[in-house]
């Protein structure tokens, strides 16, 4: 299962309190257009700059936010804003995404030639 993070974590309920989370899944796709959307500011343009479909980022972003259990964008009629949350996340996405690139060229470097 390439592409995957899974980990239990505790999330913060609105009116206090937490709730743990097991088994959270995230997948690259879903953290590529996180990426993408944010610098992007538009689910279409950041559709676009991947080479999916509008519905199919928006429905990558829903599945993040309800993976996490809170919101990463607001939408709007001029496209999204970040949230507090998202703006906190957006350096450690990065990140992981970079290591997940690093481990994939490790791995096609080291698989023996044919």
């Amino acid at each position: 299962m390439a592409g995957l993070v899974t980990r239990s974590v505790d999330l913060p309920l609105a009116g206090g309190g937490l709730h743990q989370r097991k088994g959270l899944v995230m997948n690259e796709r879903e953290l590529q257009a996180f990426i993408s959307v944010a610098d992007h500011g538009r689910m279409d343009l950041a559709a676009r700059a991947l080479g999916y479909s509008q519905p199919a980022v928006s429905y990558q972003i829903k599945c993040l936010e309800q993976a996490i259990g809170t919101r990463l964008f607001v939408r709007n009629s001029g496209g999204t804003t970040i949230t507090r949350s998202g703006a906190l996340m957006l350096p450690s996405v990065r990140a992981v995404l970079m290591l997940m690139q690093a481990i994939k060229q490790a791995a096609v470097e080291t698989v023996p030639s044919v």
